[in-house]
């Protein structure tokens, strides 16, 4: 176990809302990405991106047969891992699993300028990246900062979808630590979450933590209305980023961050996200 450390928040509506928000009810959803009534808006490649092509452009699609094993994009597990609680109780332990489990993947997404553009998560070991698309809009260079390591890289855009909010970077180098998947189909109301972003301190990554409040909740996000998303207690705290991961009491990633307001958070479940990515690389 690292000996570093994670800081908490109580998640009671102290963050920032840079977004528009608004929830719009919670009738029966079979999920937000099965929902969907518009098809990918765009998937860019880097080189497409610098040369100054406009969306609409789709990648090539290939076997996943062709796909070296660091670079597959992971599928969710059937249900997430078993949490057994010791003495420490289950606030500690929480930490304790996010720390060891996931924390090395997380990312702080910048512009060439310095500009903080929001956070991500490794999910390969070649250096694939699940991110909001918010902030990235335009931007031609970016680095990722691994919170904990410190250890900076250049990132180019993949592809993304405007509409979802979600896009897919790759990080230069190989040999990263993909964070802990986990499947957000088993959750509950009440379970217990913590939300990552991209803030860093001297010791480690600030975690702001609290419970699912609700599930294939409809909201609409600076003009967009999205289906099926987790809504949760665990708001990002002052200074962090959206895009930051969601973690159950394992440690597991459940959730991506891309909203907050009216004392809310709302997250894209990993399985969605993880299905966009695959058609995003080709997969």
């Amino acid at each position: 176990m690292p000996d570093t450390d994670i800081s908490t928040a109580d998640g009671k509506g102290n963050g920032p809302e840079p977004d528009a928000v608004t929830e719009a009810g919670t009738g029966a959803s079979s999920g937000w990405w099965r929902n969907r009534s518009v098809r990918l808006a765009a998937s860019v490649t880097a080189a497409l991106l610098v040369a100054g092509v406009a969306a609409g452009v789709t990648i090539a699609l290939r076997g996943s047969g062709s796909v070296p094993a660091a670079a597959r994009i992971p599928s969710p597990p059937a249900k997430d891992s078993v949490f057994v609680e010791d003495d420490d109780g289950a606030g500690q332990d929480q930490q304790d699993n996010v720390l060891q489990y996931s924390a090395p993947g997380v990312v702080s997404i910048r512009s060439a300028s310095g500009a903080d553009l929001g956070s991500g998560f490794v999910i390969t070991r070649s250096g694939f990246v699940l991110a909001t698309y918010r902030g990235l809009q335009g931007a031609r260079t970016l680095t990722a900062r691994l919170v904990l390591s410190g250890k900076t890289y250049t990132a180019s855009l993949v592809g993304s979808d405007q509409e979802a909010n979600l896009a897919l970077l790759q990080l230069s180098g190989t040999g990263f630590a993909p964070v802990s998947i986990g499947t957000a189909a088993g959750l509950s109301l009440d379970d217990r979450v913590a939300s990552g972003g991209g803030t860093w301190t001297a010791k480690g990554v600030l975690l702001s933590t609290g419970a699912i409040t609700g599930i294939d909740v409809p909201v609409t996000l600076d003009g967009k209305r999205l289906t099926g998303l987790l809504k949760d207690s665990a708001l990002a705290v002052p200074g962090s980023e959206l895009g930051g991961p969601l973690f159950n009491l394992s440690g597991q990633v459940v959730g991506l961050s891309i909203g907050y307001g009216s004392g809310a958070g709302y997250a894209v479940p990993i399985d969605d996200a993880l299905q966009l990515a695959r058609q995003l690389a080709g997969q």
